[in-house]
């Protein structure tokens, strides 16, 4: 099953291919605001880990260019992907690639930037994606990027590092990637995977037991890694692998 979004003046429209339909696109839902009529829609989706739901962060297309909107002008819902029922859980978050963000199981994470600038505070929004809410809120000094959901807590990008971030919103810092990270993702069995841009090369690397080492590298624009229904992640594109990790596919 795959989903994916696309705006227009209707608003951001969700669509889904399922395997029993021969992987052909179909209308799961679309969001938008009676309150907000303003052009083109635009946003962002990810699939938690059960398959069951379908987290999504939309905006007018023109949040992106007014800096405050794109900080915390977002709009967030859940849509269950059977049924294509859609609750909105939160106002006022960010727009941006890596938001939201989908973990192995149920839970996914939503962020909010503070201040007159990205660089300032972020708050961390936890998302129970089977009961449509939200659940807790955690205040983040510095920018947070890539939220990235796991068993074991909540991971993400700080100051150019990978950081763990605990219940109360401290960070601590685990390693540091080579290069700049654009994506991270944990995987159920306890690692977390992330890919960033070293010069002309994307670098993909595992995070497990306190150590990073590099899985693959690939062309800096043709390497993505996406989470699986399984709690495993997956490397698409051109990539030459370096290494082996559990729950890696290529």
């Amino acid at each position: 099953m795959l989903v994916t979004g696309v705006g227009d003046t209707d608003g951001y429209h969700l669509y889904v291919a399922r395997e029993k339909d021969a992987f052909g696109w179909s209308t799961l839902a679309t969001l938008s605001s009676s309150s907000i009529a303003v052009g083109p829609w635009t946003g962002e989706v990810c699939v938690t880990g059960s398959g069951r739901y379908a987290v999504a962060v939309f905006a007018p297309k023109q949040a992106a260019n007014k800096p405050e909107l794109a900080r915390r002008g977002a709009l967030a819902a859940v849509v269950d992907v059977t049924t294509g029922a859609a609750k909105h859980v939160a106002t006022g978050v960010e727009l941006s690639y890596f938001n939201p963000a989908c973990g192995p199981g149920n839970r996914a994470l939503l962020t909010r930037s503070l201040g007159d600038d990205f660089t300032q505070n972020t708050e961390l929004l936890t998302v129970d994606a089977a009961a449509g809410r939200v659940t807790a809120t955690r205040r983040i000094t510095g920018q947070l990027t890539t939220p990235a959901p796991a068993p074991d807590g909540d991971y993400g990008i700080l100051g150019g590092h990978l950081v763990r971030v605990d219940d109360r919103g401290r960070a601590t810092r685990l390693a540091r990637p080579q290069g700049q990270p654009f994506a991270v993702q944990a995987t159920a069995a306890g690692g977390v995977d992330l890919v960033s841009v070293r010069g002309e090369q994307a670098v993909a690397q595992r995070y497990r037991g306190g150590t990073l080492s590099v899985t693959a590298t690939g062309p800096w624009d043709k390497l993505q890694l996406f989470g699986q229904r399984d709690g495993g992640t997956v490397l698409v594109g051109q990539a030459q692998l370096r290494g082996t990790a559990p729950d890696l596919t290529v």
